[in-house]
């Protein structure tokens, strides 16, 4: 068909405005009121099930990145009970298209460990992520470890990517601070502030009690990176912020769309311009209920499509089996469903193109209706969490 063909067929149909639709949906209801339809999210977000383009009085722009498209770093997660297993783990994720690895941990590393550890694995073209699962944590030991082991193997400091993951909710903001700042002079390039959105998930129905918490922390350390001397560029530079990711597929992407407006908000309060993003990290857990790996890998799935239309930096999905100590004997399986897990982000971002795409669900009125809902009612409790000052604990 050509496209004069498709014009004609376009603008043979006349607009139909909200009031007709709704009329021809009461027709079909019979009777029934259309507040039936509605969708209540939480105690106080109600969305219309019906978005149409009347409710738009200026059409949002599209919530763009500082990097072009919508690209992604495809993470994995390996846990590190011996450090010759989680280096062959590693290498079969890197082989298998990687580009972020996070190391959770179990015990501390000793010098041979760390050899055992990145074996054969460049430490400047992948970013590395580091989850201390014991006690007493050290992050700023851990990161002076990687250092010392970076710089025996001829790399410079300063082009480790990567981050600490550390629990700032158990320190003072000083604290933080002197952890983070500490971090920075060791490796450069890591990110040492840390967000934890996972603390304050309570699921869909307090997405906006979530993302206030989460911006209030965010804000924190903000003013107190400020007293240190660290511009705004640079404070967004060492934060990430993490989130879970429900199954609730457009909250998901909503919840994430959101939180890139409010951090905006938060800086247009600060007097600071520009379109410049702490990282966001989705997490993607599997469902320990019914537990079934079947369930969990279609699950994942939907989860992850809907986390890079929400525009995420990095994305670990858990795969479907995970391990522990005691099971590590059932390594093939493992395997398996970490290939899995890391395929399901292969086919977003090489076949679907979605990284392609700078903010995909830009323009869906429905989606620009639920995120401008999150916002509204997040940015509510942030206010609320400022005029306590109960962010600053």
């Amino acid at each position: 068909m050509t496209m004069e063909k498709i014009d004609r067929l376009l603008f043979s149909f006349g607009a139909v405005t909200k009031q007709e639709w709704l009329a021809k949906v009461e027709k079909d209801l019979k009777g029934r009121p259309l507040s039936d339809l509605n969708w209540h999210l939480g105690q106080e977000m109600v969305i219309d099930p019906f978005s149409h383009v009347d409710d738009q009085n200026n059409v949002p722009e599209p919530i763009l990145r500082t990097a072009a498209g919508n690209n992604w770093e495809i993470g994995e997660i390996i846990p590190v009970y011996d450090s010759v297993q989680a280096n062959r783990w590693a290498l079969d994720g890197l082989q298998g298209g990687v580009e972020a690895i996070r190391f959770e941990l179990f015990r501390e590393l000793s010098s041979s460990d760390w050899e055992q550890l990145f074996q054969d694995i460049d430490l400047t073209l992948i970013s590395v992520h580091l989850v201390e699962m014991y006690d007493p944590k050290n992050p700023i030991q851990l990161a002076n470890q990687l250092r010392t082991y970076g710089v025996s193997q001829g790399v410079d400091p300063a082009s480790i990517n990567g981050s600490i993951e550390f629990d700032p909710e158990s320190l003072s903001l000083d604290q933080t601070a002197e952890i983070a700042v500490g971090i920075h002079k060791l490796l450069p390039a890591f990110k040492s502030l840390h967000v934890d959105g996972s603390r304050h998930y309570i699921g869909p129905k307090g997405v906006g009690q979530e993302l206030g918490h989460i911006i209030a922390r965010g804000a924190a350390f903000y003013y107190v990176m400020k007293s240190k001397g660290f511009n705004n560029e640079e404070i967004n530079e060492q934060m990430k912020i993490s989130v879970a990711l429900s199954t609730s597929y457009f909250v998901a992407i909503a919840k994430l769309r959101a939180l890139r407006i409010l951090w905006l908000n938060v800086l247009k309060g600060m007097d600071s311009v520009g379109h410049s993003f702490p990282e966001i990290i989705g997490h993607i857990a599997k469902d320990t209920q019914g537990d079934n790996q079947y369930t969990n890998m279609i699950r994942a799935s939907t989860q992850a499509m809907s986390a890079v239309i929400g525009g995420v930096d990095r994305l670990f999905i858990l795969p479907a089996n995970s391990p522990n100590e005691n099971v590590l004997d059932a390594e093939n399986a493992f395997i398996f469903s970490r290939r899995i897990a890391r395929n399901v982000q292969h086919i977003l971002k090489m076949e679907s193109h979605f990284a392609q795409v700078a903010d995909p669900g830009a323009g869906s009125y429905y989606m620009e209706q639920l995120t401008e809902k999150i916002v509204q009612e997040a940015w509510s409790v942030f206010l609320t969490l400022e005029d306590r000052a109960t962010f600053y604990v």
